[in-house]
């Protein structure tokens, strides 16, 4: 403030405002703290006028609200129902009834980007739909999505999203918006066919787009388990953390075998595994990958039967009055397509003779060792699981004494909290600890060493009949 009666300390200003009887203006003071709030100092004037009523063609039944009802981390906790918004939500003077337990504010303005496009073609909206995903899962939305501390998730699903296939995928190439809609499985073969006769449907896409999300989702994956962690805190294997299930998206056999082929030279990591093909809901007429069997089931399943039972075959049953088809048409008979996808880690589903749709494996995408243990996505989770324990275990040891019985006593304490799963979770398991020094600086370690095998399972049963000729008498 300036002027002869400036007051030095503005922290001793008041701001008072009323409304004028003469006029129906709403009139905003300055006053000094040490007076009476009377009219005096400066005055704004703001007009009924400058208040905008918000317009929204809908009524207030139609539109649904979902109460946040906690958080973790950066995930919110949404309740499962929409509550109804009551009819007095809003009013017609000023959009909010203020009166309401339930009223809130809606807003005159704003945007929800190319969602909100109702000009934009199927084409245009897939492209940018993938490119916002693939954005998200590169944390370039949000970035504690990389952090297992900030976004303690332990899977991620797919959902039928965009995958490149074929020579397209190669980085040192550069592509137009024709050649990655081409490549891309979203995108249906009416769509490929109207770019490639019109190019110009593309002409406003920019080809510099990321839009593998399958890709993206793949690669946060192996930043969270294993390139996000410091080098010399790295594991030894592949690393835990975080189950990938990836799907093939809506796709007949011949793309399915593109996407094997694609997969097989980008991805070999066991965090993560693929199913082919979907069903058709017959309950609500809506197309699903398999992958939502396992979003609706899986964790229901490892609570039932624990955490390394396989999530195949009669577990995953989808009953034949669920659905009204599925894709794509393969049944068990089809050996060298089960076989290739079998070898590639893809997890197919086959009718049985019931007609029921079952998973008839839950192979991971890592590939080139038969022997290894964890080409199973159960002894994943099984080693996620444990992993996750053990260290939330140890930190509650941390900086206690250094000294020989303190580690005799923790060696004694997660052993015995491990006993159970010997026999039961894995055929064996011993924990220990020894001491070592960081090559890097000097610092005195404590390695803990955990020595696990496995259960064994069958990948395979053979039906052997040994048809023998009858013995004959002879006189």
């Amino acid at each position: 403030m300036t002027g002869s009666n400036a007051i030095e300390d503005e922290s001793q200003i008041l701001l008072w405002y009323t409304k004028s009887n003469a006029t129906g203006n709403w009139i905003l003071y300055t006053v000094p703290a040490d007076q009476d709030p009377v009219p005096g100092g400066i005055s704004f004037t703001i007009t009924d006028a400058a208040f905008a009523q918000t317009l929204d063609a809908r009524s207030a039944s139609q539109i649904r609200r979902y109460t946040v009802t906690g958080t973790i981390g950066s995930i919110f906790r949404v309740q499962e129902l929409a509550v109804i918004i009551p009819a007095n939500y809003y009013t017609d003077q000023y959009g909010v009834n203020i009166t309401s337990s339930d009223g809130g504010v809606r807003l005159e303005e704003g945007s929800s980007g190319f969602f909100d496009d109702a000009e934009l073609s199927s084409i245009a909206f897939k492209w940018n739909y993938s490119k916002l995903l693939v954005d998200a899962y590169r944390g370039q939305i949000d970035p504690h999505i990389l952090s297992p501390m900030r976004c303690p998730v332990k899977f991620l699903f797919d959902g039928g999203t965009n995958t490149i296939v074929g020579q397209t995928i190669l980085p040192t190439m550069k592509y137009s918006a024709a050649d990655l809609i081409a490549a891309s499985t979203v995108f249906t073969e009416d769509e490929k066919e109207e770019v490639l006769f019109n190019p110009s449907i593309a002409a406003n896409l920019d080809s510099n787009d990321s839009l593998d999300v399958k890709q993206a989702m793949y690669d946060l994956m192996i930043h969270r388990v294993y390139e996000g962690i410091p080098e010399d805190k790295r594991p030894v294997g592949p690393g835990s953390g975080l189950s990938l299930h990836l799907d093939s998206g809506f796709t007949d056999t011949t793309v399915s075998t593109q996407i094997n082929t694609s997969f097989m030279k980008r991805f070999d990591n066991p965090n993560a595994s693929w199913d082919i093909g979907g069903y058709t809901s017959a309950a609500d007429g809506v197309t699903y990958t398999f992958t939502k069997n396992i979003v609706d089931h899986l964790i229901a399943h490892c609570k039932g039967y624990s955490i390394n039972k396989p999530y195949t075959g009669v577990y995953t049953k989808i009953a034949r009055d669920q659905y009204t088809s599925f894709f794509p048409d393969i049944d068990t008979s089809d050996w060298d397509y089960r076989e290739l996808m079998y070898k590639s880690g893809g997890n197919s589903w086959t009718p049985d003779v019931n007609g029921n749709l079952m998973r008839n494996s839950q192979r991971t995408l890592m590939r080139g060792s038969d022997t290894s243990d964890l080409i199973q996505e159960s002894n994943m989770r099984t080693l996620t699981q444990l992993i996750y324990l053990l260290e939330n275990k140890l930190r509650e040891k941390l900086f206690e004494y250094n000294d020989d019985s303190v580690l005799r006593t923790m060696q004694d304490e997660v052993n015995n909290m491990f006993s159970g799963w010997q026999g039961d979770r894995v055929e064996s398991l011993n924990i220990y600890f020894t001491r070592d020094t960081n090559p890097d600086d000097g610092r005195e370690l404590i390695v803990c060493w955990v020595d696990v095998v496995f259960r064994g399972i069958n990948l395979s049963i053979p039906v052997i009949v040994n048809v023998n000729q009858r013995a004959v008498a002879t006189s």
